[in-house]
């Protein structure tokens, strides 16, 4: 599979839609979060995690799994993503960005 990375501007367009979509909404739901995230340490295929490269930045969705838990995805390019917990999250990845 070739990486398609995404380019900063195309980062900013969402994060400009994710704001002007929170802003809409009356409430805000508690059970998922967006932002921009960083990879820290690649995975290389560990845990079912392949396609990131140390120092680049991608779109992740935070939110609660149908089982209650706490889920990550984490876009590699604008609509294919790889999923993983709370703990290989922090392994992998850091928040750069809440929206």
């Amino acid at each position: 599979m070739e990486k398609k990375e995404l380019d900063k501007a195309r980062i900013c367009d969402i994060l400009r839609e994710c704001r002007e979509q929170r802003k809409k909404e009356s409430r805000c739901d508690m059970r998922f979060e967006r932002g921009v995230c960083e990879c820290v340490c690649e995975p290389r295929g560990r845990n079912g995690l392949e396609g990131y490269q140390r120092g680049d930045k991608y779109l992740y969705k935070k939110k609660l799994s149908a089982e209650g838990r706490e889920v990550n995805q984490v876009y590699v390019d604008g609509e294919y993503y790889e999923t993983c917990g709370k703990g290989l999250f922090k392994r992998y990845f850091k928040v750069v960005e809440i929206v």
